[in-house]
């Protein structure tokens, strides 16, 4: 059942990973717009994005689920600008790939060993 689902979301993600990218990239430009009217003394213009975020904020909860949804996409929306971009670049992809994949590996050794 779960390899079947996620079969058909990498399918959907394959379809429609564009319009999945544009709406996280409108919305990403919106949502400081949406919910500075709800955080007195906050100005989209002038503080940054991540103040909506802080533990001292009365809109942290939407907007910290909105920045999982974003994850969530953009994480789907990997195999798409992979195959539009892999048959344009090989080598340039592979390195991409490589790079991403030392620095996970190594992330994930620090946060093992700490010293």
């Amino acid at each position: 059942m779960f390899t079947a689902l996620l079969v058909y979301t990498v399918y959907s993600f394959n379809k429609y990973g564009w319009h999945a990218l544009l709406i996280v990239v409108v919305v990403e430009m919106l949502i400081p717009i949406i919910l500075a009217p709800f955080y007195k003394g906050y100005s989209h213009t002038t503080m940054a994005i991540s103040t909506l975020g802080n533990s001292n904020s009365p809109v942290r909860l939407p907007f910290n689920l909105w920045m999982l949804i974003v994850g969530l996409l953009l994480l789907g929306t990997i195999p798409v600008i992979y195959n539009a971009y892999y048959q344009v670049s090989k080598p340039l992809i592979t390195v991409s790939v490589l790079f991403i994949a030392i620095l996970l590996y190594l992330k994930n050794v620090k946060q093992k060993n700490p010293n």
